[in-house]
């Protein structure tokens, strides 16, 4: 093997990787715990909403590849979220446009990750919804340190946030230097409220994941989605427009578990998600 100035990391127990090592961190945690792929995987893509939130967020969306060795086979969890009921031809139309803007609140989608996240716990993880969450409501409520590319981004963003985004604002400006704690307590409630759900769910565990996954889609969130996507919020159209998307949306939504799309290069098999 060539020289790397990087160490060649060796185990028999698992491995995890994340793009910010206190989601790593929590991973391999869950998988010296005695959790599977599943729950580590779970665990760190909810740590990642927190410690990410420029790459990653609870309204955002979540491809999943997820291989099963008992049955050798190769899962895809759809987490793209559907277009809203009202999105139609039409609709954009009577707005006067012929395109959807890449900014602002008509290109809103119902959010998948929450779901395919749930999913994967309930399908193919050991682990309830509490142990998998509870490490990203500690970091929400309790911060972690800003590091640089997470401040160069909202230093980017800082002017169009004070501008057009007052939530937004409210949360991230004054921008943090590196170092300094990054915290996040709504969404620490928030999460919070879904683990309160599960907790007060009796059944089995896959039925009390789905309890906290349905607070979500149907309940508080999905009205707090829809009473904010009701004021308009500029867009790169060059006006502002209220969002599409409602809690009814939300409410009829479910992710579903689909087939690879698969082809062969070299003698390998190459798994992909299908084209949504």
């Amino acid at each position: 093997m060539s020289f790397t100035t990087r160490p060649t990391l060796r185990g028999y127990g698992g491995a995890a990787s994340a793009g910010h090592y206190a989601a790593t961190a929590i991973g391999a945690q869950l998988l010296a715990e005695g959790g599977n792929a599943a729950d580590a995987a779970c665990a760190m893509g909810f740590a990642l909403q927190v410690l990410e939130p420029h790459m990653n967020g609870p309204a955002g969306e979540v491809p999943i590849l997820y291989y099963e060795a008992a049955a050798d086979e190769t899962h895809v969890i759809c987490g793209q979220g559907s277009a809203p009921a009202r999105a139609t031809r039409e609709a954009f139309s009577d707005l006067g446009l012929d395109r959807i803007p890449g900014s602002g609140l008509l290109g809103a989608t119902v959010p998948g990750a929450c779901d395919a996240w749930c999913t994967l716990l309930e399908r193919f993880g050991t682990q309830s919804f509490e142990r998998v969450a509870a490490p990203a409501v500690k970091l929400a409520r309790d911060g972690y340190p800003a590091y640089e590319f997470l401040r160069d981004t909202l230093l980017l963003l800082r002017k169009k946030f004070e501008r057009d985004w007052p939530s937004s604002a409210a949360l991230y400006v004054p921008v943090e230097k590196v170092g300094g704690r990054m915290r996040n307590p709504s969404w620490a409630y928030t999460l919070q409220s879904l683990i309160d759900a599960e907790k007060g769910q009796s059944g089995t565990r896959e039925q009390k994941i789905r309890a906290g996954r349905d607070a979500f889609y149907r309940g508080a969130v999905a009205e707090e989605i829809d009473s904010f996507l009701r004021s308009p919020a500029p867009d790169d159209a060059g006006r502002a427009h209220a969002g599409l998307l409602t809690a009814d949306d939300l409410a009829a939504y479910r992710g579903s578990v689909e087939t690879c799309v698969t082809t062969t290069y070299r003698g390998a098999t190459v798994y992909k998600c299908p084209p949504w």
